[in-house]
């Protein structure tokens, strides 16, 4: 870790202006994220500005309802909030998945909001990197790319956001308030983060010096019908592979209105939004500009009561099916064969597809086996769907492998102390370590 100076402004006006006029200067939360980047090499800064010991660690009631929760806030305590577990379940549930209690217990509201990227080669100060390092490449289009960017990515960076706050704040429209060398302004948390394009160096718009002293989230009735789901690699702490954040508006008499989402960094959403398991809902998705590589979707939903788990899948994207799609498709081809008195063998030779393909499909309950159970619409480009696809099933895979490895290792070492001590090649007898 290179030498550094350390202050501590005596409000949120000297920060700002101590920031924006020294060189290699940052302002310092609770330090999770930057120390580490530190200690790497990824970040070497001349000055750190604590920023703790201003107020701004208050959650409070906003204008007109809602909360304005201080950028100093820290993320334990935003978590255990009465208000945010009443009213913004969903807030709390990201904040909770995101990392340990003593993690949660440093980090800051602010500081989770512009913490860098988990990507390994951003990481390692030997690699190539074009969001350290502007000109030099990324590495991880061609490498390891498995928790990265499918959506919003571009040709110099597919680094994804890590904040699972993010993505819920983002299904809240929360609007966050910043202090600059030209005074306070407010911007909602869309236009806060930026993709990468031609510039993956910059993850926000914020200009030297902009401090953000809160976020406020509005009086939302859809956020108390909220949730937040996350799929990792492992249930202790790990960033997400996938993440959504989902509220949904009910309407009088039990029948969901609206349903807002905010997704990191796949575009599949799992929601209770439905009634009836085997309702098929149709929704028009509008795409709103992604910050991190994921997408924030608006969806407006009718005519269905909220209670049942329900999965959506994208099937069409600017009118073409997608793999699901197709899918679907062939499910229903199949299933009208079929019922028509056709013969395996015939509904095969029909639609040519393979004998063994087609008893596939007759045996599904629904159309993609029981997770298809709901339809989405869109009309967006660039979603690599199989991609996609593979990288839900390869976290399946491995969760289903694990206990099938350990299983099969218990099963070895209880045949082999049964068996005892085995003979070598050169047959003298083989005695194993005391593995107690």
């Amino acid at each position: 870790m290179q030498p550094f100076r350390y202050q501590q402004p005596a409000d949120a006006a000297g920060a700002v202006a101590t920031v924006a006029a020294t060189d290699g200067a940052v302002f310092l939360g609770g330090g999770t994220n930057l120390v580490d980047l530190m200690k790497l090499g990824v970040e070497a800064p001349g000055l750190l500005v604590d920023v703790t010991r201003l107020p701004m660690d208050r959650i409070e009631q906003a204008d007109g309802g809602g909360l304005r929760i201080g950028a100093g806030v820290r993320n334990s305590d935003l978590a255990a909030d009465s208000r945010v577990l009443a009213e913004y379940p969903v807030l709390s549930q990201a904040l909770l998945a995101g990392a340990s209690g003593q993690l949660r217990n440093m980090a800051t509201v602010g500081g989770n909001l512009l913490q860098r990227t988990r990507c390994l080669y951003f990481q390692d100060i030997t690699k190539p990197c074009n969001k350290r390092r502007p000109g030099t490449g990324c590495p991880a289009r061609s490498g390891d790319h498995r928790n990265l960017a499918i959506l919003g990515a571009s040709e110099h960076c597919i680094a994804t956001h890590t904040s699972d706050m993010a993505v819920a704040l983002t299904a809240l429209g929360a609007v966050v308030h910043v202090h600059g060398a030209e005074g306070a302004r407010s911007t909602s948390l869309d236009e806060l983060y930026r993709l990468p394009g031609d510039e993956p160096n910059r993850d926000t718009t914020l200009a030297r010096g902009d401090l953000i002293t809160a976020v406020e989230v509005a009086p939302l009735g859809v956020a108390r019908y909220s949730a937040y789901r996350k799929v990792r690699d492992r249930a202790s702490y790990a960033f997400a592979v996938a993440s959504v954040a989902a509220a949904a508006a009910v309407a009088a008499g039990g029948t969901a209105a609206a349903l807002q989402l905010g997704s990191s960094p796949a575009a599949v959403a799992d929601v209770a939004v439905g009634a009836n398991p085997a309702t098929h809902v149709t929704a028009k998705v509008e795409y709103a500009k992604s910050s991190w590589g994921g997408t924030d979707m608006r969806v407006q939903v009718t005519g269905i009561k909220p209670g049942t788990y329900c999965k959506f899948w994208v099937i069409a994207k600017n009118g073409k099916p997608t793999l699901a799609g197709r899918t679907r498709r062939r499910h229903a081809e199949v299933a009208q064969l079929l019922d028509a008195g056709h013969s395996v063998t015939a509904a095969a030779h029909i639609l040519g597809l393979s004998r063994v393909t087609v008893r596939k499909y007759a045996a599904a309950a629904t159309a993609g086996g029981d997770a298809c159970l709901g339809r989405l619409e869109i009309e967006v480009a660039h979603i690599d769907i199989g991609r996609l696809h593979r990288r839900l099933h390869d976290v399946v895979d491995h969760a289903q492998a694990q206990p099938k490895q350990q299983q099969h290792k218990r099963d070895i070492e209880a045949r082999r102390d049964a068996d005892g001590p085995g003979v070598g090649l050169d047959g003298h007898p083989v005695r194993h370590r005391n593995r107690g």
